[in-house]
């Protein structure tokens, strides 16, 4: 499993955002830590 680390900020933004979403973020970051799973994309300019 990867480690993830989420910024302060990120954090704030997730509380920021109903729920249901960012329930839905937090698993798909999780199954992707876990099983290298998921449609991503890296980050542009990052």
């Amino acid at each position: 499993m990867k480690r993830i680390i989420i910024s302060e900020e990120a954090k704030a933004d997730i509380r920021a955002i109903p729920r249901h979403i960012a329930m839905n973020i937090l698993l798909a970051i999780h199954r992707l830590a876990e099983h290298g799973s998921g449609n991503v994309k890296e980050i542009e300019g990052k």
